[in-house]
């Protein structure tokens, strides 16, 4: 009786054992067995759908999707449909402001004027430019991605939240220091418009236009750059960490092999960054420095009896608009110059550390026959990005454009005594 007994206990046993392992292989798709609990295994699918989501536009790229200005706009109906939208508000609002000032403003109004609607033109230019090279902007973002582990994502999208939101303190802002009956007749055309609700939402909506178009476009584009710039400099200033903190004696021909690897990675990405942004960085320079002559002549006629600002009241507007005018281009105009100038900074740290580790490698442990990797870096020339190899964006660049702001700035007060 006690012999049937546990072979009954073994016999139950052994079809639990065979019940678990049934279970375990139908489910093993879904979950982990551990000692103690099941935990839920992810799928392949919801592993796909993350890694999708790691690489993910930020909100930086979701503008650029919606305006047309990547591979990808092509590609989704509604940024097809968002693209013709916006082309369109594009080129209403250069012609509206161009027609404006020629019907509205007298000779000497439109000289002083003349460099504000040449940035207009500039940023249709400047648009077009950037679709054009939307394929290859779409795969320079793809080769960075695959090599950048530092996205800073939420400082980026903190700051095109903030120059998303510039329009709309512009235009209320100028609604509420404006006047009413002048400004509206200037965006009518010279056509008197009594009612006081009309005249608010005309200059309202033409001043949101009016900066929207410029400067906030080029800076957006600004951005985009100055962030792969320096993501860039980044990867570069890794490496130059790297070579650092490794010894001599680890310092080999297979180390300095993996790191000059590494190393023509980032410059296949600077050169599709030239190959893209080579005119638009160009044309938002120009641009902003245009943008800052503006705003110069703006303080040093505001109050000439030649102009007619003071019989139009709008010596307060145009303090406004100096206000987010020129601090809107002297940031752009310094950020483009100081965030892509620090490439060469970075390329020249790398070249003196990689060549002080290869040499201390030599002196330690006397191997002539190891090749010397060192005379591949300087025999390649440095990458300097720059606007169609006019405007060269090193550091040093930023006291010239200073220095050329200044010279303007003594030759309209001499022109103007």
């Amino acid at each position: 009786m006690e012999v049937r007994r546990k072979l009954q206990v073994k016999t139950n046993f052994m079809m639990n054992l065979t019940n678990t392992n049934k279970n375990r292989n139908y489910f093993g798709r879904f979950y982990v067995f551990c000692s103690d609990r099941i935990i839920p295994r992810c799928s392949s699918k919801t592993a796909e759908e993350k890694r999708r989501l790691s690489v993910a536009p930020s909100f930086l790229l979701k503008i650029f999707f919606l305006t047309g200005l990547t591979e990808e706009s092509d590609k989704h109906p509604l940024y097809r449909k968002t693209t013709v939208v916006f082309s369109i508000i594009l080129i209403y609002t250069t012609v509206s402001i161009w027609i404006s000032c020629i019907i509205y403003y007298n000779i000497y109004e439109l000289k002083l004027t003349l460099t504000d609607l040449l940035d207009y033109i500039l940023v249709l230019v400047l648009y077009y430019a950037m679709r054009y090279k939307r394929r290859v902007l779409s795969a320079t973002i793809r080769k960075l991605k695959r090599i950048s582990t530092n996205s800073h994502d939420r400082k980026i999208n903190v700051l095109t939240t903030i120059l998303c939101a510039m329009p709309v303190i512009y235009s209320i802002s100028i609604t509420l220091t404006s006047d009413k009956r002048v400004s509206a007749r200037f965006e009518t055309y010279g056509y008197e418009t009594e009612d006081v609700l009309v005249q608010v939402l005309l200059i309202c909506t033409k001043s949101f236009l009016y900066f929207l178009v410029h400067p906030t476009l080029g800076n957006i584009v600004a951005l985009l750059y100055c962030t792969l710039c320096k993501r860039c400099c980044t990867m570069i200033q890794v490496l130059t960490e790297e070579i650092l903190h490794t010894s001599p004696k680890t310092f080999g021909t297979a180390k300095q092999i993996q790191i000059l690897r590494r190393k023509a990675k980032i410059d296949d990405v600077l050169e599709h960054l030239q190959k893209t942004f080579s005119v638009p960085t160009l044309l938002i320079v120009v641009g902003n420095f245009l943008s800052c002559a503006t705003v110069l002549g703006w303080f040093l006629y505001a109050d000439s009896s030649k102009y007619q600002f003071d019989k139009m009241n709008k010596v307060n507007e145009i303090i406004y608009e100096s206000l987010f005018y020129g601090l809107s281009s002297f940031g752009c105009l310094t950020g483009i110059l100081w965030v892509a100038g620090g490439l060469p900074v970075q390329m020249q740290r790398f070249k003196e550390a990689f060549c002080k580790k290869a040499h201390l490698r030599l002196i330690c442990f006397e191997n002539l026959e190891e090749p010397q990797l060192k005379k591949e870096l300087f025999e390649k020339p440095e990458l300097v990005l720059s606007g169609c190899d006019i405007i060269f964006f090193k550091r040093s660049t930023v006291l010239a454009v200073f220095g050329t702001l200044l010279t303007y700035t003594v030759l309209v007060v001499n022109a103007k005594d």
